[in-house]
């Protein structure tokens, strides 16, 4: 489909500078791209196996038609040979080109083959080959939403691993988690699949306004978490080793436990600290469901818990409480538009916003500037998780309006305790 585009940002020009433009030759190209005949030959598929897509050169003159070809982002590769890609392919019981999803916006089948190859570029092992293929298998999962991480806010995928393979696989969940062990590797391939697979290409497709920071991966830490593992809560039995892929537009800044002077005052100060960093008429008036997550270290899961919480329990509670005043809503959103649209009500109903809470907000609005609001519409779209330095009283919050959690278990050949013992000793003898 041809695309015309309007050069600079909408919400940012004065209605002069907007018909300017508009007459200056975007309507004209509107027009043309609507009437023009395309002429283009649809290119044919090729049948052959993937297999036998290759190039030959030096290294050097491999790594730049990787370059030019953007398969790469920017980091030097581990090349996959034919070699390197067999050695992961026997850690998987499917066919290497059986589809294991299909990823938008590209729509191009994933496969065993193609995840082994960027798995290889990433840096990864063979032995993680069952853990890509699981997280492959959640971003194109439908509810995850991996169509719409192209947002200009910059959404970042990330994982979280649960169950024995995480210590198996060398996953960490301790002091500098996301930075240790196989986790930069493994966030290294989510990103390559995301742009060599689903096809979003920074600047073309992927269109964060700053850019992006490589997707993380981190272990929750099981052991020393006073609740249930999150993929306990998910209906996964505790010795099941699963994957969670998740977003954020954000790695958000820190709290300390330390920075509230009082714990007897509940924890009123964690709303107020995430209730701070959400956009609340994107989530509260289009209703979407998001994803708000909520990090803890150990210890301070531990007091969280002796206060008597349980993890339900404290969703819940932020849930309840993470709201924010009439009063602020005017001031921060709505009066703005007030004065153009000139009423509420029809900004809000402009805006997608359904019935039923229209006159929810006009009953609270009758009732004072002072009347709360929750920032989240539903507790399931709060996901915590205890990970993170155990001598230490950090917080994290992060949140996301596209994606949606996808929890899927990770499958492991039949021959497992073979291959991962033979790839034991070849490690030690090497």
């Amino acid at each position: 489909m041809p695309v015309a585009s309007f050069p600079g940002a909408l919400s940012v020009e004065t209605d002069e500078s907007f018909r300017e433009k508009l007459e200056g030759g975007v309507l004209n190209d509107i027009i043309l791209k609507l009437t023009e005949t395309n002429h283009e030959t649809p290119s044919k598929a090729s049948g052959e196996s993937q297999k036998n897509i290759g190039f030959s050169g030096n290294l050097e003159d491999i790594h730049q038609v990787f370059t030019e070809n953007q398969w790469t982002d920017g980091l030097p590769i581990i090349l996959p040979t034919i070699e390197k890609v067999e050695a992961f392919l026997q850690f998987t019981d499917c066919h290497p080109d059986e589809e294991v999803a299909i990823l938008p916006p590209a729509n191009l089948r994933a496969t065993p083959r193609n995840i082994a190859a960027n798995g290889v570029m990433a840096g990864c092992r063979p032995e993680y080959m069952p853990l890509l293929l699981a997280i492959v298998e959640a971003l194109g999962d439908r509810y995850y939403n991996l169509e719409h991480i192209g947002t200009t806010w910059g959404d970042i995928p990330f994982a979280v691993v649960n169950g024995p393979l995480a210590a198996q696989l060398g996953i960490k969940h301790g002091q500098g988690t996301v930075s240790l062990g196989a986790n930069p590797v493994i966030g290294r391939f989510i990103g390559l699949i995301v742009r060599n697979v689903a096809g979003f290409k920074p600047g073309e497709t992927y269109m964060g306004t700053w850019g992006y920071p490589l997707p993380f991966v981190f272990a929750e830490n099981e052991e020393e978490s006073p609740w249930e593992p999150y993929h306990v809560g998910k209906g996964f039995n505790r010795n099941t080793s699963t994957v969670t892929l998740g977003g954020t537009f954000n790695w958000g800044p820190q709290k300390s436990w330390n920075d509230v002077k009082s714990t007897d005052i509940g924890l009123d100060w964690l709303c107020d600290y995430a209730g701070k960093l959400i956009q609340a008429p994107k989530t509260w008036m289009t209703k979407i469901n998001d994803m708000y997550t909520l990090l803890l270290t150990p210890p301070v899961a531990r007091r969280i818990a002796e206060m008597g919480f349980s993890k339900k329990e404290l969703i819940d509670y932020l849930w309840k409480n993470i709201t924010i005043s009439v009063g602020e809503l005017h001031a921060k959103y709505l009066d703005g538009a007030i004065g153009k649209a000139g009423t509420v009500r029809y900004y809000l109903h402009k805006g997608g916003v359904d019935e039923e809470t229209i006159r929810k907000y006009e009953a609270l609005d009758a009732e004072g500037p002072d009347s709360l609001l929750r920032q989240i519409v539903t507790p399931e779209e709060i996901h915590i998780f205890v990970t993170g330095d155990p001598g230490r009283d950090k917080m994290q919050f992060f949140w996301c309006w596209y994606n949606h959690p996808v929890t899927k278990e990770v499958k492991l050949p039949k021959n497992w305790s073979e291959l991962i013992q033979d790839r034991c000793t070849t490690i030690c003898s090497v």
